[in-house]
């Protein structure tokens, strides 16, 4: 629980950290929901600076699915993050373009989906998946689910000193768990469910 908490506020951070820098503040987190599904972990969570907080009742609530990829060796490798208006690959990678081997949906050996040249190209701001490129993801998601597909990551780690590249590949058998899970969980705490 506490490592889905520290993801949470490092993936909000970007976002609020001109008003946390301004006020000198520390984020608050009030975690409402948590729920692991193989290798997916659903949450929903309020955040905010606590110089702004007055009640609860006034923040809003983020419901999500993240899941955070393991290799024997290697302490920490990041996180793939399903928000409600945008997937990020904040994977532990190389910071050259050359590091990025690969992301994409496979189903019985057939590629259904691979990362849009834009995002690949956006590395820096965690290869962000938006509008409509969103949907395509979650849309082979689903379809790879139903045939147990992969989610298939490769990438060079981050100061792995020469070692070779990594491909791993994350099971979706649990993904439609993962998904009717974080569909209840934010309906019942007052979140958006129609990007679900």
């Amino acid at each position: 629980m506490k490592r889905v908490l520290a993801s949470m506020i490092a993936a909000l951070a970007p976002i609020l950290a001109p008003v946390v820098g301004l006020a000198g503040d520390a984020l608050m987190s009030n975690l409402l929901h948590h729920k692991v599904h193989g290798p997916f972990e659903t949450s929903c969570e309020q955040i905010i600076p606590s110089s702004q907080f007055t009640s609860w009742e006034a923040v809003p609530v983020v419901c999500g699915i993240a899941t955070y990829p393991r290799r024997e060796g290697y302490a920490h490798l990041g996180s793939v993050r399903f928000g409600p208006d945008e997937i990020l690959f904040n994977l532990y990678r190389s910071g050259y373009p050359s590091s990025y081997r690969g992301y994409s949906i496979e189903q019985r050996s057939e590629t259904i989906w691979v990362l849009p040249a834009a995002a690949e190209r956006k590395h820096s701001t965690k290869n962000p998946l938006s509008g409509a490129d969103r949907a395509a993801f979650l849309a082979a998601m689903n379809r790879a689910a139903k045939g147990r597909g992969v989610l298939r990551l490769r990438f060079e780690v981050a100061y792995s000193e020469g070692n070779p590249p990594i491909d791993l590949e994350i099971p979706l058998r649990k993904w439609r768990a993962a998904l009717r899970d974080v569909r209840r969980a934010a309906k019942r705490h007052g979140a958006p469910t129609a990007p679900w």
